[in-house]
Protein backbone atom coordinates (compact mmCIF):
# COMPACT_ATOMS: atom_id res chain seq x y z
CA UNK A 1 0.00 0.00 0.00
CA UNK A 2 2.69 2.55 1.14
CA UNK A 3 4.93 1.40 -1.86
CA UNK A 4 2.14 2.20 -4.64
CA UNK A 5 1.21 5.73 -2.45
CA UNK A 6 5.01 6.78 -3.24
CA UNK A 7 4.77 5.70 -6.68
CA UNK A 8 1.54 8.06 -6.91
CA UNK A 9 3.11 11.02 -5.46
CA UNK A 10 5.96 10.26 -7.41
CA UNK A 11 4.19 10.17 -10.60
CA UNK A 12 2.28 13.74 -9.44
CA UNK A 13 5.40 15.24 -8.84
CA UNK A 14 6.87 14.02 -11.96
CA UNK A 15 3.84 15.31 -13.92
CA UNK A 16 3.50 18.79 -12.52
CA UNK A 17 7.68 19.22 -13.09
CA UNK A 18 6.83 17.55 -16.72
CA UNK A 19 4.02 20.09 -17.17
CA UNK A 20 6.25 22.85 -15.98
CA UNK A 21 8.94 22.35 -18.97
CA UNK A 22 6.24 22.13 -21.44
CA UNK A 23 4.90 25.61 -20.10
CA UNK A 24 7.99 27.57 -20.28
CA UNK A 25 9.68 25.82 -23.20
CA UNK A 26 6.27 25.66 -25.43
CA UNK A 27 3.86 28.73 -24.30
CA UNK A 28 6.52 31.20 -22.48
CA UNK A 29 9.98 30.53 -24.45
CA UNK A 30 8.81 31.82 -28.03
CA UNK A 31 7.13 34.44 -26.70
CA UNK A 32 8.71 37.48 -28.52
CA UNK A 33 10.71 40.00 -26.33
CA UNK A 34 9.25 42.97 -25.96
CA UNK A 35 11.95 44.62 -28.20
CA UNK A 36 10.03 42.36 -30.81
CA UNK A 37 6.83 43.72 -31.09
CA UNK A 38 5.97 45.98 -33.95
CA UNK A 39 2.91 47.38 -32.65
CA UNK A 40 3.04 50.67 -31.21
CA UNK A 41 -0.02 49.55 -29.04
CA UNK A 42 1.70 46.95 -27.02
CA UNK A 43 4.46 49.74 -26.08
CA UNK A 44 4.63 51.76 -22.89
CA UNK A 45 2.98 55.27 -23.65
CA UNK A 46 6.05 57.39 -24.79
CA UNK A 47 6.92 60.58 -22.54
CA UNK A 48 5.44 63.78 -23.86
CA UNK A 49 4.99 67.11 -23.10
CA UNK A 50 4.52 70.40 -24.05
CA UNK A 51 4.74 74.37 -23.65
CA UNK A 52 1.17 74.04 -21.63
CA UNK A 53 0.97 70.75 -21.13
CA UNK A 54 -0.54 71.36 -17.11
CA UNK A 55 -3.54 72.36 -18.63
CA UNK A 56 -4.18 68.79 -19.56
CA UNK A 57 -8.05 69.36 -20.63
CA UNK A 58 -7.72 72.41 -23.11
CA UNK A 59 -4.56 70.95 -24.20
CA UNK A 60 -5.07 66.89 -24.48
CA UNK A 61 -2.10 66.67 -25.73
CA UNK A 62 -1.80 62.50 -26.31
CA UNK A 63 -4.71 62.98 -28.72
CA UNK A 64 -1.93 63.60 -31.20
CA UNK A 65 0.26 60.48 -30.64
CA UNK A 66 -2.76 58.31 -30.52
CA UNK A 67 -3.56 56.69 -33.54
CA UNK A 68 -6.65 58.11 -34.20
CA UNK A 69 -7.25 60.80 -36.56
CA UNK A 70 -10.59 61.58 -35.35
CA UNK A 71 -9.00 63.64 -32.15
CA UNK A 72 -7.11 66.37 -31.98
CA UNK A 73 -4.46 68.25 -29.55
CA UNK A 74 -4.14 72.26 -28.65
CA UNK A 75 -1.39 74.17 -28.18
CA UNK A 76 -1.04 78.26 -27.62
CA UNK A 77 1.01 79.89 -30.57
CA UNK A 78 4.00 81.92 -28.74
CA UNK A 79 5.55 84.39 -31.75
CA UNK A 80 8.84 82.94 -31.54
CA UNK A 81 11.82 84.91 -30.43
CA UNK A 82 15.21 84.94 -32.35
CA UNK A 83 17.44 83.08 -30.27
CA UNK A 84 20.01 80.33 -30.53
CA UNK A 85 19.09 76.37 -29.29
CA UNK A 86 20.45 75.19 -27.01
CA UNK A 87 22.31 71.53 -26.84
CA UNK A 88 20.16 69.82 -24.03
CA UNK A 89 17.03 69.20 -24.32
CA UNK A 90 14.37 71.47 -22.78
CA UNK A 91 11.18 73.57 -23.42
CA UNK A 92 11.60 77.63 -23.61
CA UNK A 93 8.75 79.39 -22.34
CA UNK A 94 9.27 82.04 -25.10
CA UNK A 95 8.44 78.94 -27.35
CA UNK A 96 5.52 76.90 -28.79
CA UNK A 97 6.84 73.41 -28.59
CA UNK A 98 6.17 69.71 -28.16
CA UNK A 99 8.68 67.12 -26.88
CA UNK A 100 8.59 63.54 -27.40
CA UNK A 101 10.15 60.23 -26.44
CA UNK A 102 11.26 58.16 -29.77
CA UNK A 103 11.99 54.72 -30.36
CA UNK A 104 16.00 53.44 -29.44
CA UNK A 105 18.24 53.61 -31.89
CA UNK A 106 18.71 49.91 -32.34
CA UNK A 107 16.62 47.26 -32.20
CA UNK A 108 17.72 44.50 -29.39
CA UNK A 109 15.63 41.62 -30.58
CA UNK A 110 18.53 40.26 -32.74
CA UNK A 111 21.91 39.72 -31.52
CA UNK A 112 24.06 41.72 -31.91
CA UNK A 113 20.93 45.01 -32.54
CA UNK A 114 20.13 46.10 -35.64
CA UNK A 115 20.05 49.63 -36.55
CA UNK A 116 16.60 51.27 -36.37
CA UNK A 117 16.67 54.47 -38.61
CA UNK A 118 13.71 57.21 -37.99
CA UNK A 119 13.27 58.23 -42.09
CA UNK A 120 9.91 59.87 -42.28
CA UNK A 121 7.47 62.34 -40.49
CA UNK A 122 3.88 62.23 -40.57
CA UNK A 123 1.48 64.75 -39.77
CA UNK A 124 -2.31 64.54 -40.27
CA UNK A 125 -4.74 67.82 -40.24
CA UNK A 126 -8.52 66.90 -40.31
CA UNK A 127 -11.12 69.70 -41.08
CA UNK A 128 -11.70 70.47 -37.67
CA UNK A 129 -8.34 71.66 -36.94
CA UNK A 130 -8.49 74.23 -39.89
CA UNK A 131 -11.64 76.13 -36.92
CA UNK A 132 -8.57 77.12 -35.01
CA UNK A 133 -5.21 77.99 -36.40
CA UNK A 134 -2.84 75.23 -37.92
CA UNK A 135 0.79 74.66 -37.98
CA UNK A 136 2.55 76.52 -41.35
CA UNK A 137 6.17 76.43 -40.46
CA UNK A 138 7.77 73.39 -37.85
CA UNK A 139 11.31 72.71 -36.44
CA UNK A 140 12.47 68.95 -35.67
CA UNK A 141 15.30 69.06 -33.41
CA UNK A 142 16.62 65.32 -32.76
CA UNK A 143 18.18 64.55 -29.14
CA UNK A 144 19.95 61.29 -27.96
CA UNK A 145 20.30 59.72 -24.88
CA UNK A 146 23.08 57.44 -24.30
CA UNK A 147 22.29 54.23 -22.81
CA UNK A 148 25.19 53.00 -20.15
CA UNK A 149 25.46 49.74 -17.93
CA UNK A 150 26.39 50.75 -14.80
CA UNK A 151 26.46 48.09 -11.84
CA UNK A 152 24.86 45.66 -13.56
CA UNK A 153 21.55 47.85 -14.30
CA UNK A 154 21.51 49.97 -17.57
CA UNK A 155 20.55 53.83 -16.86
CA UNK A 156 20.52 57.23 -18.65
CA UNK A 157 22.60 59.31 -16.49
CA UNK A 158 23.34 61.70 -19.09
CA UNK A 159 21.02 64.74 -20.51
CA UNK A 160 19.89 63.98 -24.27
CA UNK A 161 21.92 65.45 -26.62
CA UNK A 162 20.87 67.62 -29.58
CA UNK A 163 22.06 65.96 -32.68
CA UNK A 164 20.50 67.91 -35.40
CA UNK A 165 17.20 69.72 -36.79
CA UNK A 166 15.15 70.13 -39.88
CA UNK A 167 12.88 72.32 -40.84
CA UNK A 168 9.60 71.66 -42.43
CA UNK A 169 7.16 73.29 -43.98
CA UNK A 170 3.34 72.45 -44.32
CA UNK A 171 0.65 72.68 -46.79
CA UNK A 172 -2.27 74.46 -45.44
CA UNK A 173 -4.86 71.44 -46.70
CA UNK A 174 -6.44 68.45 -44.68
CA UNK A 175 -4.95 65.19 -45.17
CA UNK A 176 -1.87 63.31 -44.20
CA UNK A 177 1.29 65.18 -45.11
CA UNK A 178 4.32 62.81 -45.25
CA UNK A 179 8.12 64.31 -45.00
CA UNK A 180 11.38 62.11 -45.72
CA UNK A 181 13.90 63.06 -43.17
CA UNK A 182 17.70 63.28 -43.70
CA UNK A 183 19.90 59.85 -43.61
CA UNK A 184 21.73 59.55 -40.98
CA UNK A 185 24.38 57.17 -40.21
CA UNK A 186 23.55 54.99 -36.98
CA UNK A 187 26.93 53.27 -35.63
CA UNK A 188 26.72 49.17 -35.03
CA UNK A 189 26.50 47.71 -32.03
CA UNK A 190 27.96 44.47 -30.90
CA UNK A 191 25.76 43.80 -28.37
CA UNK A 192 23.56 45.82 -25.57
CA UNK A 193 24.48 48.85 -24.18
CA UNK A 194 27.08 49.33 -27.19
CA UNK A 195 25.78 52.14 -29.23
CA UNK A 196 22.63 52.40 -28.16
CA UNK A 197 20.98 55.59 -27.84
CA UNK A 198 16.99 56.21 -26.66
CA UNK A 199 16.18 59.39 -28.92
CA UNK A 200 13.61 62.22 -28.31
CA UNK A 201 12.32 65.14 -30.69
CA UNK A 202 11.02 68.67 -29.87
CA UNK A 203 8.69 69.90 -32.39
CA UNK A 204 8.72 73.99 -32.90
CA UNK A 205 5.91 75.56 -33.93
CA UNK A 206 7.56 78.50 -35.94
CA UNK A 207 4.55 79.82 -37.95
CA UNK A 208 0.79 79.15 -38.67
CA UNK A 209 -1.46 79.75 -41.10
CA UNK A 210 -3.76 81.94 -38.62
CA UNK A 211 -7.58 81.04 -39.27
CA UNK A 212 -9.16 82.69 -36.56
CA UNK A 213 -7.95 85.26 -33.81
CA UNK A 214 -7.43 82.70 -31.39
CA UNK A 215 -4.11 81.59 -30.64
CA UNK A 216 -4.98 78.26 -30.03
CA UNK A 217 -3.42 75.49 -32.54
CA UNK A 218 -5.17 72.46 -33.59
CA UNK A 219 -3.24 69.04 -34.93
CA UNK A 220 -4.88 65.77 -35.50
CA UNK A 221 -1.96 63.79 -35.65
CA UNK A 222 1.71 63.00 -35.71
CA UNK A 223 4.17 60.47 -36.14
CA UNK A 224 7.28 59.35 -36.93
CA UNK A 225 8.32 56.30 -38.96
CA UNK A 226 10.80 54.16 -38.39
CA UNK A 227 12.31 50.39 -39.64
CA UNK A 228 11.21 48.75 -36.71
CA UNK A 229 9.04 49.80 -34.03
CA UNK A 230 6.99 52.16 -35.57
CA UNK A 231 6.49 51.41 -39.59
CA UNK A 232 3.17 52.05 -40.29
CA UNK A 233 0.26 54.55 -39.17
CA UNK A 234 -3.10 52.45 -38.69
CA UNK A 235 -4.95 55.09 -40.25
Amino acid sequence: MNFSFECLLYLMRLSIFLFLIYFFLILIFPVRSYWDVKKISLFDKPVLYSTHFFLKEKVQLENCFDKNIETSCYEFFIEPKNQSLETELYIKPVETAFVVELSPTHHMGYYPPKSNPIDEFWIYLRREDFKYNVPKKILLVFYEQKLYQINHEYRFPDQPKKVYEFPIHIENQTGWQRFKLPERVIPPSKGFSENIYQRWVKIIVKEIYKNNQLNKISISEMFFKDQFFYSEHEN
